[in-house]
């Protein structure tokens, strides 16, 4: 196992600096964000020299790139602004194998249009659910074409939002190209009871059937 941690932790507009304040604080890879190399989280195209300066600058430093993140709304009610993340993903797919990185990082997205973190009762809706299967049919190609794996992170607020959630895509979607990052702050958070009292005795079994149940197709989230 390595220790790693989200590269945009450390600020900084340059994969060199970045990178190499990761190293020196310890950590052996990084989940990279395109906004460490000054071109925004979510870039519409990506030259190959700013695909080649991340990979250069992680030899540099001895630091891996584990991940790229590519997390747009998926649900997004507004089509044009779920096309627009999804020119950025396919941006990024083709790019991660040039920095190194096989997986590319996604969250689900939410309904609402104004925060893709924030829950929306429409989430857990019909719709909602088939928005998202569609959206993997188009990104899913993608992820074929560049030989990458497209790693899902489940959100309290998102659409895909627990471990049970996330099983239930894996089995809708059939491919072995979609892991699932288990992010354990996403799941503990579900045992706080009505009352706001943490249920510290359930934090083991909820860790437990999110990691080892039979869901399946998981990675180690390094944030």
């Amino acid at each position: 196992m390595q220790v790693g941690i989200f590269a945009k932790t450390f600020p900084g507009s340059d994969p060199a600096a970045v990178l190499g304040a990761a190293h020196r604080a310890g950590y052996a890879v990084v989940q990279y964000n395109m906004a460490c190399s000054g071109v925004g989280s979510l870039p519409a195209a990506l030259a190959p020299e700013t695909a080649a300066a991340v990979r250069n600058a992680a030899a540099e430093a001895a630091v891996g790139i584990a991940a790229v993140s590519a997390t747009y709304n998926m649900i997004h009610p507004d089509l044009a602004k779920r096309a627009a993340g999804r020119q950025a993903f396919a941006a990024i797919a083709a790019a991660a194998p040039l920095m190194g990185a096989r997986l590319v990082t996604l969250c689900t997205g939410s309904r609402d249009a104004g925060d893709q973190w924030r829950a929306h009762p429409d989430n857990q809706s019909a719709a909602a659910w088939q928005d998202l299967l569609d959206e993997f049919t188009q990104i899913l190609p993608l992820a074929e074409r560049h030989d990458i794996i497209l790693g899902v992170e489940p959100e309290r607020g998102n659409v895909i939002n627990s471990a049970a959630r996330a099983r239930q895509l894996l089995e809708a979607l059939g491919s072995d190209r979609v892991r699932i990052v288990l992010d354990a702050a996403n799941h503990l958070r579900s045992v706080v009871d009505d009352r706001g009292l943490n249920g510290a005795h359930r934090l083991r079994e909820v860790l437990a059937r999110a990691r080892f149940g039979p869901i399946g197709h998981f990675v180690p989230s390094s944030q």
